[in-house]
């Protein structure tokens, strides 16, 4: 048996913060009894924890939202079957009452007077004060030290709550639980950067196959493609891709119904710009190049054109097509390419989560021109034939050796 696998099979008791007890509820309650279980309890959605406001600045109704407070007071009042905890903090501009009815036991040793914590919850108004119950509560300085602003939502019970295990406490289960298993889990996806995630066709399928799991997630709002490294797409990989797979990829994506935002950076040409296209939403970093550099190699941008014209007019494609220039992010948004010239992702996701869902993936249905699919399969064949035909002819034959060998083509003075 290899190494990985004794190390995925460890009993959850074994995992440090879980201990017998809390073992056997995360056993009874969540059917987590190893340390592989644990690692697929994924998530079910992330909020956003970007912005931190002051206490004088919350209004009525809101929905949770987050402050940053020094503990004044701690009080631990009733009976011993009826316990509840009772903090009292500030900030500059007011105070707050923080209310927990259970995990007493658990939450009272983790809370010291005259310590600043960052508090996220649902303010409610109580006798003329802000009052947060059951919030999530963690020293500012931890808070500081970690990386992001999705924090993740997992699925907990009254039970486990009870006994510390909310999203938070599972969140710091797991994040015991991955410095030790990381190093033991291959690498599935595949890792493009050194070509500038260029197309592959490993990628495409990885992708669609993503896509397509998706799905199934009632709870997803919104799906962000990104690139790694230094460069969102540099284009389809010129040694590996085929026509039918980029176009699957590009289908899956028009046709996913959860809004989908594509959010670039580095370099978006050729395919990359296909891949954008077939979003909802284009942003991208302040220095991003754009292009369809298809046609110095001897190529045509086929496969990715009928989505690209969603975006950008046939006029303008025409012109972008034929010279093959490259272009910054002010004419991409010029050219309607882009959404906004804001790159700030996590404000549009708030913008899209404030609509429905279900009335969302209609609207992406009805405005789609893809309603024919035997047109769709035609078009796609007549494509995939035409761009193969241009690749085998003695124009794309010539520029790809000219690119593979870091030379101009024939028909280019130097």
């Amino acid at each position: 048996m290899s190494l990985n696998v004794d190390v995925l099979n460890t009993p959850i008791e074994f995992l440090k913060g879980v201990g017998p007890k809390r073992a056997d509820l995360l056993k009874s309650e969540m059917s987590i009894y190893s340390f592989r279980d644990l690692l697929n309890h994924f998530p079910f959605r992330y909020v956003d924890r970007s912005k931190t406001v002051l206490i004088k600045d919350i209004v009525e109704p809101q929905g949770s939202v987050q402050i940053s407070v020094q503990v004044s007071n701690v009080q631990e009042l009733g009976q011993p079957r009826k316990k509840r905890l009772l903090v009292s903090a500030f900030d500059a501009s007011g105070s707050v009452q923080l209310v927990w009815f259970k995990g007493v036991k658990w939450i009272k040793p983790t809370i010291k007077l005259g310590q600043q914590y960052v508090i996220f919850g649902k303010p409610t108004s109580y006798a003329g004060s802000w009052n947060f119950n059951h919030p999530e509560m963690e020293l500012e300085e931890k808070s500081k030290n970690k990386l992001g602003s999705l924090q993740p939502v997992y699925h907990s019970t009254e039970k486990l709550s009870a006994f510390g295990l909310q999203s938070r406490g599972i969140e710091n289960l797991m994040r015991n639980l991955l410095p030790q298993v990381l190093k033991f889990i291959p690498k599935t996806l595949p890792n493009n950067i050194e070509k500038k995630n260029a197309l592959t066709s490993e990628m495409m399928g990885a992708l669609s196959a993503i896509l397509e799991d998706v799905k199934s997630y009632d709870d997803l709002r919104v799906i962000i493609i990104r690139g790694s490294g230094s460069v969102f797409c540099s284009g389809a990989d010129i040694n590996t891709w085929n026509p039918e797979e980029l176009q699957e990829l590009l289908f899956s994506l028009s046709d996913c119904p959860i809004p989908t935002i594509a959010h670039v950076h580095g370099i978006c040409f050729g395919g990359g710009m296909g891949l954008a296209s077939a979003c909802d939403f284009v942003i991208a970093e302040k220095g991003t190049k754009f292009g369809f550099p298809e046609v110095k190699i001897g190529m045509i941008p086929a496969v990715i054109s009928p989505y690209v014209s969603r975006k950008i007019s046939i006029g303008r494609m025409r012109e972008l097509f034929i010279t093959g220039e490259s272009f910054g992010v002010n004419r991409a948004y010029d050219y309607g390419f882009l959404y906004s010239l804001e790159s700030d992702i996590n404000s549009l996701i708030q913008k899209v989560m404030k609509g429905a869902p279900l009335a969302q993936s209609f609207i992406k249905k009805l405005l789609s021109d893809e309603v024919d699919i035997d047109y769709i399969k035609e078009r796609d064949s007549h494509l995939a034939e035409l761009i193969t035909q241009i690749r085998e002819g003695s124009e794309g034959q010539e520029g790809i050796a000219a690119f593979m060998q870091k030379r101009y083509p024939s028909w280019r003075e130097e």
